[in-house]
């Protein structure tokens, strides 16, 4: 991974020993959702959950209300989701594969990467932030 130059003031802060600061981009994949043809909804079991936005997110993981048997976009278990329209920022996990709607995009870790991205209450990932804090 090549080092990135992070000119915002707060990033030249002292970082924990083997951190450093990365392009997003280095270490993950962003996969932006889209909505699938409506006819495809199901309020009953079959194909994937289908989730849209904020709307869904629990404290962890999202709530299954519908799900989709054509996805057009896909995150896979693990993804961190994030909402991108309003409120913007707010973040959960994929607890299974999923189709995402245009509310949300996933982050997805690239498989050379070394480790897997993190998620925590406290850590989360700030969206739209181009930059994240990387453990070597």
């Amino acid at each position: 991974m090549s080092t990135v130059t992070i000119e915002r003031a707060n990033h030249n802060r002292q970082l924990p020993e083997g951190w450093r600061w990365v392009a997003l981009g280095e270490v993950c994949q962003i996969i932006a959702g889209q909505s699938p043809v409506s006819e495809t909804y199901r309020k009953t079991p079959g194909g994937l959950p289908f989730f849209q936005g904020k709307t869904d997110f629990g404290e962890l993981y999202p709530k299954i209300r519908v799900f989709c048997n054509r996805p057009s976009r896909i995150a896979e278990q693990g993804d961190i989701l994030m909402s991108v329209r309003a409120p913007v920022g707010p973040t959960n996990l994929a607890k299974e594969k999923c189709c995402i709607g245009r509310g949300l995009a996933a982050a997805h870790s690239k498989p050379s990467s070394v480790t897997t991205l993190n998620h925590s209450k406290s850590r989360s990932l700030h969206w739209p932030s181009r930059n994240v804090l990387w453990r070597s």
